[in-house]
């Protein structure tokens, strides 16, 4: 039977996400320390993990497991038609010296928050980060709505708007009230980019897209999806995600080497 294992720190999609575990049967474990109780096997074979980093790779290491996701390069690499404005990849450090008002944002994590920032404002956050911190380096542009999509095996396993126009996500309502026809859109996106031959992607992960004003559909960012709000995806289509992205540590396969993410938060985030 599965095993579900949440952080400590109580959330509303942790909540939501054993819920739905617990209705499937599964065995659940709301972890709150990094001491295993005694009825987990440490070597369960089917485990999915909903935690944030750093805590989710040692959730995961503990349990003998690998979690999946994009690396910092996915996003600058993909092509220009599907990212429809410039991504670049670079150091906090590098950015300083760089025209003011770029968007900018942290590559993995929310070490630094995507928005455009001034020389001065960029320069009084850095002095508290590693000037080594990967961070995109985006054209402004305008996202009128974004799109959250669970993707398992290049297929769309749930999907939620997160924002449209001025309106954002609100736990204390059914929708958002988007119409059909834009749901239908926003799928369709997301699956010509992950089923593109041109396209690399994990066996599961958080693909975000987005209608720009003006030049049409795109993709925001690729996320981690043990670790995104789940917003009002479906729970349980949610869970098997989680699943697939939580794999044995051995043996080691083609997925981990190119989609280990406790490798690429390393690069990414230095200590």
């Amino acid at each position: 039977m599965p095993l579900l294992v949440v952080y400590s720190r109580f959330s509303r999609d942790s909540r939501i996400l054993r819920e739905a575990a617990q209705s499937l049967g599964w065995e659940t474990l709301r972890l709150e320390s990094w001491q295993l109780p005694e009825w987990v096997d440490a070597n369960e074979p089917d485990v999915a993990i909903f935690a944030t980093m750093p805590d989710a790779a040692s959730i995961a290491e503990s349990l003998s497991k690998t979690l999946l996701g994009c690396g910092p390069d996915w996003l600058p690499q993909l092509p220009i038609t599907f990212r429809r404005r410039n991504v670049e990849l670079t150091t906090l450090s590098k950015t300083l010296a760089k025209p003011p008002g770029s968007f900018i944002k942290s590559a993995i994590t929310k070490h630094l928050s995507g928005k455009l920032w001034s020389a001065d404002e960029l320069t009084r956050e850095a002095q508290r980060l590693d000037p080594d911190l990967l961070v995109f380096v985006a054209e402004p542009v305008t996202f009128l709505v974004e799109y959250r999509c669970f993707i398992v095996g290049l297929s769309i396993a749930a999907i939620s708007p997160y924002r449209r126009f001025e309106q954002l996500f609100d736990e204390t309502r059914p929708s958002m009230n988007e119409p059909s026809t834009e749901i239908a859109d926003a799928e369709a996106f997301a699956s010509m980019v992950v089923t593109s031959p041109d396209v690399v992607c994990p066996p599961a992960f958080v693909l975000d897209v987005g209608l720009i004003e003006g030049r049409g559909w795109a993709v925001v960012e690729a996320n981690e999806c043990w670790a995104s709000g789940i917003y009002h995806c479906d729970p349980v289509s949610v869970l098997q995600v989680l699943r697939q992205a939580c794999i044995p540590d051995r043996p080691r396969t083609e997925a981990h080497e190119r989609w280990d993410f406790a490798e690429h938060y390393a690069r990414a985030v230095p200590r």
